[in-house]
């Protein structure tokens, strides 16, 4: 299996999983490549930086996935340690036969569920995120689950000091 970044002719980024490149120039090709922003079926690979394997590396991904772990079994200061509502679960997921525009609704309805659920589950502390992540993170105020907004540079920082998070995709309204 290979990653590949993607964008849309919208300039949305999103990954998909190919078995190889020739996988993903038949999808491509056929159009079941479906942007899950803006449901376009125009998509191309995005420019992507090598993924080296170095014993550094390697080190460095084995240390994040320990504290990952570690994070999501002490504390539930983000959405990942959520659970979703039954609605959401994987056994009510996207059926392979469906057609991928089919999929396409399938995927934004549940992104829609999960969304709807974080934001009634969790505290809103909008773009003071990072810093009430951070301070729950150092023990500094009671854990509790929240959402907010974040720049990038603020997300870079929260993953390098090891701290969780997930984003929730902005999603565009319903029709």
């Amino acid at each position: 299996m290979v990653k590949f970044s993607l964008i849309c002719d919208q300039a949305h980024s999103f990954e998909g999983w190919f078995q190889n490149n020739d996988s993903f120039e038949a999808q491509r090709t056929a159009e079941q490549i479906i942007c899950p922003v803006c449901a376009s079926a125009s998509v191309r690979k995005a420019l992507m930086a090598p993924n080296l394997s170095t014993p550094k590396t390697k080190a460095r991904i084995a240390e994040r996935a320990a504290e990952s772990i570690s994070e999501e079994a002490g504390s539930a200061t983000s959405s990942t340690a959520m659970t979703p509502p039954a609605e959401a679960a994987p056994s009510a997921g996207i059926k392979p036969a469906a057609s991928a525009p089919a999929q396409m609704a399938q995927m934004m309805q549940m992104a829609r569920t999960v969304r709807k659920f974080v934001e009634d589950n969790c505290k809103n502390v909008g773009p003071a995120f990072a810093e009430e992540a951070r301070k729950m993170h150092n023990g500094d105020i009671e854990a509790e689950p929240i959402y907010g907004t974040s720049t990038e540079e603020e997300r870079e920082e929260l993953a390098e000091d090891g701290i969780a998070f997930a984003e929730l995709p902005e999603l565009p309204p319903e029709q």
